[in-house]
C-alpha cells in the first residue's frame, strides 16, 4: 500500500474506529424561545405563614407555555422545560424532558441547557428514561427563575 492510500484510511488501519466514534461525535446546539406559562394544582406547600400551590412555570407541551422551535437537531422534541415548586414537599427543581428516543440515550446526551442566563449541565442532573414513551428527563434542584408571560432565549447543547 502506498503512503497516500495509508493517509486516506488511518482510522481503519491504525485505530479501532468504534472506540473513536464517541470522541468524534459533534455536539449540536439549538437556540429557541420559551414563552413561560403557569399552571397550579390544588396541593400546597406551607412555608411559615405562606401556602404555595404546586406550580409549574415555563413550558410543558399541551399544558402551558410555548417553546419554539420545539424540534431539536436530529428530530427529537422538547416537551418540557419548566421550573417546578412541589406542593407536597416544597421542593424546587427544574425539569427538561425530550421525546423521540428509540432507546435510552443516556445522561450524557444532554450537555447543557441555558435559559435566563443560567446554565444547567446534563452531567449534574438527576436522569431518567422511560422506554414506553421514548422520553428522557433531566432534573436539577434549582430553577431558571421563569416568570409567567415572559420570553426567554434558551440554548440546548446535546449529542
Amino acid at each position: 500500500m502506498d503512503a497516500r492510500r495509508l493517509l486516506q484510511t488511518p482510522c481503519v488501519l491504525l485505530f479501532n474506529c468504534a472506540l473513536l466514534a464517541p470522541l468524534l461525535a459533534v455536539a449540536s446546539t439549538d437556540n429557541g424561545t420559551l414563552t413561560a406559562g403557569q399552571r397550579a394544582i390544588s396541593a400546597s406547600c406551607v412555608i411559615g405563614p405562606l401556602r404555595i400551590p404546586y406550580q409549574g412555570i415555563g413550558y410543558d407541551a399541551g399544558v402551558d407555555g410555548l417553546y419554539s422551535p420545539s424540534v431539536l437537531t436530529g428530530g427529537k422534541g422538547v416537551i418540557e422545560l419548566e421550573d417546578i415548586v412541589s406542593g407536597a414537599t416544597c421542593a424546587v427543581f427544574d425539569l427538561f424532558t425530550v421525546s423521540g428516543f428509540l432507546s435510552n440515550p443516556g445522561q450524557s446526551w444532554l450537555t447543557s441547557v441555558t435559559c435566563n442566563g443560567i446554565t444547567l449541565n446534563g452531567s449534574s442532573a438527576s436522569y431518567s428514561y422511560t422506554s414506553i414513551s421514548g422520553q428522557a428527563q433531566w432534573s436539577w434542584n434549582t430553577k431558571f427563575g421563569f416568570s409567567s408571560g415572559s420570553n426567554y432565549s434558551c440554548t440546548i447543547t446535546h449529542s
